[in-house]
């Protein structure tokens, strides 16, 4: 199946399943349409048994979701899938630039006025805090946040997690948000 014993470093499939879900939560938040349906709509009618198993699992959490979202979700939305591509000054030597590009998957500003930035992870578990604070994910978003709007920074980032299937056990989480803040040090060092 593969040339030379290459194979590849990391799960395709997976991959697929978290752009469809994030498309499937852009198209929530911007359009108020259904997740589910947004989400299957993207499945190929060619699909491995598989990736249809896993795509339905995913489903039933965004059913799920909807419900759960319409309890948390105390913000305004401001953008969703926001591009940006910013010169990076300490990376630059005379004559050359570096530059980073990114795409915040939303920008939310909640019931206190602040600006957030939200990152969605479909994920197998819950993320650790402790590890979140070492993603360099994290810094360089909300950098890019004080460049992007100097006079309305994100105060933070949020991560919205889902699993990508309900636990067997009532007692473990399908959804959870983690609130990630950085400090002006760690920001001005980028």
């Amino acid at each position: 199946r593969y040339k030379e014993n290459i194979r590849p470093l990391f799960d395709a499939d997976a991959l697929r399943i978290g752009t469809w879900g994030h498309k499937a939560l852009e198209d929530y938040y911007s359009k108020r349409a259904n997740p589910r349906t947004v989400f299957m709509a993207q499945v190929p009618d060619d699909a491995s048994a598989t990736i249809l198993e896993e795509a339905e699992r995913v489903a039933q959490v965004l059913d799920r979701y909807l419900l759960w979202a319409k309890d948390q979700d105390q913000f305004e939305v401001l953008a969703t899938e926001y591009e940006w591509r910013l010169r990076m000054p300490s990376m630059s030597v005379k004559g050359t630039s570096s530059h980073i590009n990114g795409r915040y998957d939303m920008m939310v500003r909640d019931t206190h006025g602040r600006r957030w930035i939200v990152d969605h992870k479909f994920v197998k578990r819950m993320p650790n805090e402790e590890v979140l604070r070492l993603k360099s994910q994290i810094t360089y978003y909300l950098w890019a946040g004080r460049q992007l709007f100097p006079n309305d920074p994100p105060v933070g980032l949020l991560i919205n997690a889902l699993k990508k299937e309900i636990p067997k056990s009532k007692d473990t989480q399908i959804f959870a948000r983690y609130y990630q803040h950085r400090n002006t040090y760690e920001l001005n060092n980028v």
